[in-house]
């Protein structure tokens, strides 16, 4: 897209807002572009259970005077 690996970050942020531009205005069509797109995320649960804690019985604790 961009042409050369060697663009500094000034030139690849101002080829990004230029082709932004060129979507508002018209120029480039992305309509069927969005319609192919997923609307939402699926929710992934990425916690893990922990090894038999909930397993375990509690435990007692003293009192320390």
């Amino acid at each position: 897209m961009l042409g050369s690996a060697t663009k500094s970050f000034s030139d690849v942020v101002m080829s990004g807002e230029m082709i932004e531009n060129a979507i508002r205005s018209g120029k480039i069509d992305v309509g069927k572009m969005l319609k192919d797109l997923p609307r939402e995320r699926k929710k992934v649960n990425h916690r893990r259970p922990t090894k038999d804690r909930d397993n375990q019985p509690p435990r007692p604790f003293e009192a320390i005077i």
